[in-house]
Formats: structure tokens, C-alpha cells, sequence
């Protein structure tokens, strides 16, 4: 019975892994900088060690067992889990010092509202021995990595009511519908548009159900495009053949060169509320609470003084 994880075994499974995500031992050997044959004794030596086969090889090829692809699943969260536990280690042999993994949305940059760049000059300032990770991707994926504790902290939109995680609100983000120039909706004056227009042209949506990451203000629309990310909603908008949200900062230089219009903007235009956002029941580390307190200054300059400072 296997009752104990030794580390020849970690070194094992982490070769496993490897050899998975290489597609056989051969594309292994480069990765690992490892003979064939090494790599086959250690994998050898872990399949005697659990007592069941991780893999086969013949002629079609590398292929995982059904346990091997259940043991590949369960390393990986244990891999997850010590980077985790490393990192939490570090924390503490020096609060100042260890990794700082952020989270952020891919259209920043131009909110006038709050300053990132700003907000990174000054912790940087303030924690010069923290290493920080700057990670940018869509809210959906930023939520999930939160959550599996692959993130310490993202500055975005939550979940409706998630039980994972909570929220430190820094300000609203003003969304408009906008199409393009060549849409047919471009030349046309408000009161020549209606809601019904509206409902039943063709959307760029992101693919997320109402109340999840989602704008969208019809249980239902035509949706020839889904994409993830703001720079390829915009894309999609452009190009002319199909309506969308984007933030009212990122779209505004594509409004004043007449590339975008606002569509019915006392109808359909939105804010979302941007926060910065942990996991419940995590542990906070300095680096952690200094991140948030420098992101509620930053709110401060902007717009007054908060409250809920961390401490």
C-alpha cells in the first residue's frame, strides 16, 4: 500500500508530468535534459513503488492508463499546492520579502479612473524586496486561478454573490454598446434605433451566462462571435459587422477617430463595479495587505478618502 510520498517519488511524478505534457519519453529528453533510459527507470521505479501501470508504449504511441491520467490529475493539484506552500513559507521567514502574483484585466492601462501604473510605482517603492507578478488575462480565468490559490490577489469584477472569494470595491468602470463605422447602425440617429433593433442584431458576447462576467442586457441574442478578452470584443466591433460593450476608456480613442459610435447610451450603457479581490479563508501576507492598502490610496487620489483599509 502506498502510504508515503518520498522525494525520489516527487521528482518522479514530476518527470511523469513532463513526459504528459511532452507527449512521450522521447519529447521528454530535451525538457528534462535526461537519457531515455533514466527517465524510464524513474517512472519505472514509481509504477513498482504504487503498483499499477502509469502509461503503455507500442506502436500507437505514448498513452496514459486510466489510473495514469488520474494520477496525472491529482500531481498537478498537489503541485499547486506545495508552489503554494513554498510560497506561504517564504512569507513568513520574511513578511517584507516573497512573491506577490496579481491578477489584472488586459484593457487597464487607459482607466482614468485608477491609476495602475501609479499603483505599481508605488508599491514597488514601498516593498522594494517583494517580487511582484504581474499575470493579465480574461475575468473568467483570473477568478478560477484565484481561487486555486495560483493568484494572491486580482484587481477586476467578482462573481455575483461567490462564496470563494471577497471584494474590496476601488471604483465603477463605464461601459457603452458601441458598433463600428460600417455597421448599419452607424448612421443612424437615436430616435432611429429601438430597443428591438437592438435585441436582434448580431452581438460580440464573451461567452459567459447573464450575471457571471456577462453585460449582456437580453436573456438572448444572435451571436456569431465570442471572444474573451476586451482587444478582441473591440476587433469584432470594428470590423463592422456585429455590436458590443467595451469600457468607455478603451473605446474613447476609437470615438474620436470616428471608428466607434455609443448606441443608446441612456438605455444600455453600464458600470461595473472593479475591486480588488482575495480568496475567503485565505491567509493574508504583508505583501498581500500592503498591495490592497496601496490600491485604496490609489483610490483615495482619485476620488476621496475610503474606509476598509487593511491591517
Amino acid at each position: 500500500m502506498f502510504t508515503q510520498l518520498s522525494a525520489a517519488d516527487l521528482r518522479a511524478l514530476s518527470i511523469f508530468q513532463t513526459i504528459c505534457r511532452c507527449g512521450g519519453f522521447t519529447g521528454a529528453q530535451d525538457a528534462l535534459d535526461l537519457s531515455q533510459s533514466t527517465i524510464s527507470n524513474h517512472i519505472a521505479g514509481l509504477e513498482s513503488r504504487i503498483g499499477f501501470s502509469l502509461c503503455t508504449r507500442g506502436r500507437k504511441g505514448f498513452q496514459l492508463t486510466e489510473r495514469g491520467k488520474s494520477v496525472l490529475d491529482t500531481y498537478q493539484k498537489l503541485s499547486i499546492n506545495l508552489d503554494s506552500f513554498c510560497h506561504d513559507i517564504s512569507a513568513l521567514q520574511d513578511e517584507s520579502s516573497g512573491v506577490l502574483r496579481i491578477g489584472t484585466l488586459d484593457h487597464m492601462l487607459t482607466e482614468n479612473r485608477f491609476s495602475v501604473v501609479q499603483l505599481i510605482s508605488d508599491f514597488t517603492h514601498q516593498s522594494p524586496n517583494v517580487e511582484l507578478h504581474l499575470i493579465q488575462d480574461n475575468q473568467f480565468e483570473l477568478h478560477n486561478a484565484l481561487v486555486e490559490e495560483q493568484l494572491d490577489l486580482v484587481i477586476g469584477a467578482a462573481v455575483n454573490n461567490s462564496k470563494f472569494v471577497k471584494t474590496t470595491r476601488l471604483y465603477d468602470e463605464l461601459h457603452h454598446l458601441y458598433c463600428g463605422k460600417n455597421h448599419p447602425f452607424f448612421t443612424k440617429a437615436p430616435n432611429q434605433l429601438s430597443n428591438h433593433d437592438i435585441a436582434t442584431a448580431n452581438w460580440v458576447t464573451n461567452g459567459y451566462p447573464p450575471g457571471v462576467f456577462s453585460m449582456q442586457p437580453f436573456p438572448n441574442v444572435k451571436s456569431s462571435v465570442i471572444a474573451t478578452n476586451i482587444e478582441t470584443i473591440a476587433m469584432t466591433i470594428l470590423a463592422g459587422k456585429h455590436i458590443g460593450y467595451l469600457p468607455a476608456h478603451y473605446a474613447g480613442k476609437y470615438e474620436n477617430q470616428s471608428l466607434l459610435k455609443q448606441l443608446l447610451p441612456s438605455e444600455f450603457s453600464q458600470e461595473t463595479e472593479i475591486s480588488v479581490i482575495s480568496k475567503v479563508g485565505r491567509r493574508q501576507s504583508y505583501a498581500m495587505r500592503q498591495f490592497q492598502r496601496v490600491c485604496l490610496e490609489q483610490v483615495h487620489v482619485s476620488s476621496g478618502s475610503p474606509s476598509g483599509l487593511p491591517t
